[in-house]
């Protein structure tokens, strides 16, 4: 059957340290999501390229999910966009060739369907008087640094907030990014994946905030220059921290009130609030990102 043969598969080669946690556990919400409603109990030779593209075509017309629950793009458009059902699409071919060759099908039923175009949306990019106006409220926010930081360097969320006190380096003037903060689920956590690190693990929560020992590609390992008056910010930003009663027992150079990692999705709600009261659309951390290499 489908479920026995796609969770072996999953185990053998998508989960850690084979595969980051964060990886795993997409595809995880993927297959219990999306997948195990509409596959799990037929057999390999049975899910023909026929059954495929009729999943594509549900996924695109009567919502996202089989058992009729919202999971797509909004609760006003329970659908799937069309780069969603093409990482779908990846997922299921490189799964079928391995069920090729380990159940000897007699062929991949992905390649002979047919996937919606993707179009590419428009970024959210902050304007130069947007920029002002943002900066401006930005002043009035505990994190200020970590927002302001994050919006003259592009670093991705996870980047920024797992940064530490070490990774500035003053005398070159640069940030070094070698490590990424995310959260996720439980069940797609390793124990004894010496590439992460789990924060205040307890098996009954859902998910768990981990920080991975390197950034979401291999490429992301880097060190940039940063400009004069970011420098000054931090400076002054770790002398705050230096003279402060907040406590900091991982050195970290954006710690909560409570010493510890903030939450990106916290991080997150902070932009959201900022960007109402500045009364502009809706601004998010990967926003922050692509008005840096638009201004650039």
């Amino acid at each position: 059957q489908f479920k026995d043969a796609f969770m072996d598969w999953l185990r053998l080669y998508k989960s850690p340290p084979t595969r980051k946690p964060s990886t795993y556990a997409s595809y995880l919400d993927i297959y219990h999501t999306h997948f195990a409603p509409a596959f799990d109990e037929m057999l390999l030779y049975q899910i023909s390229p026929d059954v495929i593209q009729e999943y594509y075509q549900k996924k695109q017309l009567n919502g996202a999910r089989m058992d009729g629950r919202n999971g797509g793009l909004s609760p006003a458009l329970p659908i799937l966009s069309p780069k969603t059902i093409r990482n779908h699409h990846m997922i299921l071919k490189d799964f079928f060739t391995y069920a090729q060759s380990k159940y000897k099908l007699p062929c991949n039923p992905t390649l002979s369907t047919t996937r919606p175009e993707v179009v590419a949306k428009e970024m959210r990019v902050l304007s130069p008087s947007e920029m002002q106006i943002f900066m401006e409220e930005v002043m009035k926010e505990t994190q200020r640094i970590a927002i302001l930081t994050d919006l003259f360097v592009g670093f991705r969320v996870g980047e920024l907030l797992a940064l530490e006190i070490a990774d500035l380096d003053l005398e070159r003037q640069t940030l070094r990014i070698n490590k990424n903060l995310i959260r996720v689920k439980t069940e797609a956590l390793s124990l004894d994946n010496p590439n992460i690190r789990i924060l205040n693990y307890d098996p009954k929560k859902k998910t768990h905030l981990i920080v991975q020992s390197t950034p979401k590609t291999k490429t992301s390992n880097r060190e940039i220059a940063i400009s004069d008056g970011l420098c000054e910010l931090l400076i002054r930003h770790l002398y705050t921290l230096a003279h402060s009663s907040w406590p900091n027992p991982d050195n970290l150079l954006f710690p909560s009130r409570a010493g510890t990692h903030i939450d990106p999705k916290s991080f997150e709600i902070r932009l959201n609030a900022i960007s109402k009261r500045c009364e502009i659309k809706k601004v998010n951390p990967h926003a922050l990102r692509h008005t840096l290499a638009t201004r650039l």
